[in-house]
């Protein structure tokens, strides 16, 4: 989590998943498992809802959530 939060998270995962041009996806799957780590129950997703988004992100549909949208959606919630 601490690596998310300075930005440092493609520098833990290995280096082959950035030459295949997975970084959206690497930040998506860390996006959801930080989300599955809330403290506050009412903010973590229900296992329901993280096979939907890990499907999702399998199977390429829709658009990647990006980082930043993210943070303005926790400054939101609390």
């Amino acid at each position: 989590m601490s690596s998310m939060e300075e930005n440092h998270l493609l520098d833990i995962v290995d280096a082959e998943i950035g030459k295949d041009g997975q970084k959206d996806e690497v930040v998506a799957v860390a996006q959801l498992a930080k989300r599955c780590l809330n403290l506050d129950e009412r903010y973590r997703p229900t296992m329901k809802e993280v096979a939907m988004e890990l499907e999702r992100l399998r199977t390429g549909q829709g658009d990647y959530i990006h980082a930043d949208q993210i943070k303005q959606a926790e400054v939101m919630i609390t």
